[in-house]
């Protein structure tokens, strides 16, 4: 039963940690006079929507283990690289800032001073880092036992809450979506930013360059993906 537990507390925290990622996106676009087309939290098939009068999608999606904002291409590229660089890494700041907020919490309900839950959000984020490339270098390795999908991340989330309490999970889970976007591959918000910055020190990438980066990326991701559903099933089968 707890695992069953587990999953459904696993999808609600990622729900609310990512619909507040993207809604970093979201209100960063705006800023800068793009109508996002399209607010989703999930992949897949569309299971509920709704349209703004501003012109905005907003969806549910059958997968729960993420989402997106949509904008319109030709508009965002026509952005200076700065504000794009902007809109990119609204959504993990969102992500870093509330992990800060929940840690502060958190000291504050175990009568830690504010200024020592800043020393461990310090100490914690390079670990989760450094814990991040230790798994893609695994996974590159073909060790898969420090790996996890959505059934092992539940379990494991699960774990984390009875150990750290909801407010500390919360925040290491926050901090560590942030995070992982920040990693400069195609695709994810870092590498978005790494194209920006290029371009605006060096000049635009080729279509061809793009197109390969963006291949990439969609293989690294899907490798995890992967490496993830698999480490899931060996666990299960045994």
């Amino acid at each position: 039963m707890n695992a069953v537990t587990d999953l459904f507390s696993y999808i609600g925290f990622l729900a609310v940690v990512v619909g507040l990622h993207e809604a970093g996106h979201f209100f960063a676009a705006k800023r800068f006079g793009i109508v996002p087309e399209v607010f989703a939290l999930g992949f897949g098939k569309v299971l509920f929507s709704y349209n703004d009068r501003a012109g905005t999608s907003w969806q549910i999606r059958v997968l729960p283990f993420g989402g997106f904002v949509k904008l319109n291409e030709g508009r965002l590229a026509a952005l200076p690289p700065v504000r794009r660089m902007a809109i990119y890494a609204a959504g993990p700041a969102v992500n870093i800032v509330l992990g800060l907020v929940l840690v502060t919490i958190a000291g504050i309900e175990l009568g830690v001073p504010a200024l020592n839950s800043l020393q461990i959000s310090v100490q914690f984020v390079p670990k989760i880092v450094t814990t991040l490339i230790a798994a893609v270098g695994n996974i590159a390795s073909g060790d898969l036992s420090g790996v996890a999908g959505p059934v092992g991340s539940a379990v494991a989330s699960g774990d984390a809450v009875r150990l750290h309490g909801v407010v500390m999970f919360a925040a290491l889970f926050s901090w560590s979506v942030g995070v992982l976007n920040l990693l400069p591959v195609p695709l994810l918000d870092g590498g978005q930013i790494v194209v920006a910055g290029f371009e605006m020190f060096v000049g635009k990438l080729s279509d061809t360059t793009v197109r390969y980066a963006a291949w990439a990326g969609k293989s690294f991701i899907g490798t995890l993906i992967f490496a993830g559903c698999t480490a899931d099933l060996i666990r299960i089968v045994g």
